[in-house]
């Protein structure tokens, strides 16, 4: 999902820092989950939104 990148500085706590690895998992299980129905071609219509960006 979208999280915002401050250039190095750090807005989180101590403890926000330790779990800042976990920012993403919502979006990415939720691609993850759609790329898996899509590839076991499971018959459902699903409408899947994620922000999404490149991290260029």
């Amino acid at each position: 999902g979208i999280t915002f990148d401050t250039g190095g500085v750090n807005l989180k706590t101590q403890g926000g820092i330790e779990e800042m690895k976990y920012d993403m998992c919502g979006g990415a299980n939720v691609i993850g989950t759609f790329v898996a129905a899509v590839k076991a071609k499971l018959p459902l219509n699903l409408v899947v939104v994620v922000p999404a960006v490149e991290n260029a």
